[in-house]
């Protein structure tokens, strides 16, 4: 299993060009559910 981090979204939104929401990372990306997505933005970056 891979590990998300706050980098990883972060590289999300500078390279979408359309669509910036948690259910469109998610969707777009095969490791990570937007469940997952969103426990992770209720916690501080490390």
């Amino acid at each position: 299993m891979n590990k998300l981090t706050h980098w990883d979204y972060c590289q999300f939104l500078l390279v979408s060009q359309v669509n910036y929401t948690q259910t469109y990372f998610a969707e777009q990306s095969e490791h990570f559910s937007h469940d997952r997505i969103n426990r992770l933005m209720r916690t501080r970056p490390s």
